[in-house]
């Protein structure tokens, strides 16, 4: 009787240890070994877009604009000197950012003057070239009314590089009109300010 009872322990022990195993192949609990590592921090940091416009350099070309004697019929401008061709006066545009940038536009701001305003009168172009470029060899841009707002058009090399530093070159002038048109501004005057906008580069790239 007694061994009976021990064939039937063993067999029930047996049985046992194959439910176990099964369990443990479907998903019961069992120890093993694991390891993990990290790496150094991963870090990210915001550049910057940042732009000065300069007309305090010791070139003549490096000064504002100041005109005593304006009259109908002529071109407003400073001399380059060794260069020929047009004469032009000039603003040093520099992106003294981190990022890349290009310049959006160039805008005529804080406009103001007696009544009448001589701005009315008033015509500009400008151009952005490298501190290389003689302006009498490239085609200048149309003149355009000295208005309030963005220069229509502005060509030459938009882009402007972090620590890259650029110009824009303007004229000013006032074309001959009819006395009637010209005598109510003898006496008048107008001053403004250049505002440069200056955009990243490459904006969702």
């Amino acid at each position: 009787m007694a061994s009976s009872k021990r064939k039937k322990l063993v067999a029930g022990l047996g049985a046992a240890a194959v439910i176990g195993a099964a369990v443990a192949i479907t998903g019961g609990t069992y120890a093993y070994f694991t390891d993990s590592d990290r790496t150094t921090g991963q870090n990210v940091a915001a550049g910057d877009l940042s732009v000065t416009v300069s007309q305090s350099g010791s070139g003549l070309t490096d000064k504002p604009v100041s005109i005593d004697d304006a009259a109908p019929g002529r071109v407003y401008l400073d001399d380059l000197p060794g260069h020929w061709g047009d004469d032009w006066y000039r603003m040093k545009v520099t992106n003294e950012g981190s990022v890349d940038g290009e310049i959006d536009s160039v805008e005529i701001v804080d406009l103001t003057g007696g009544t009448p305003n001589l701005a009315d009168r008033l015509q500009i172009r400008a151009v952005i070239k490298p501190t290389s470029w003689e302006p009498g060899n490239w085609g200048p841009p149309a003149f355009e009314a000295l208005d309030a707002g963005a220069l229509s058009d502005l060509p030459g090399d938009e882009n402007l590089d972090a620590g890259e530093s650029t110009y824009v070159y303007f004229q000013i002038r006032w074309p001959n009109g009819t006395p009637d048109e010209d005598n109510p501004y003898q006496n008048a005057d107008t001053s403004f300010r250049f505002q440069v906008n200056l955009d990243q580069r490459n904006q969702g790239a």
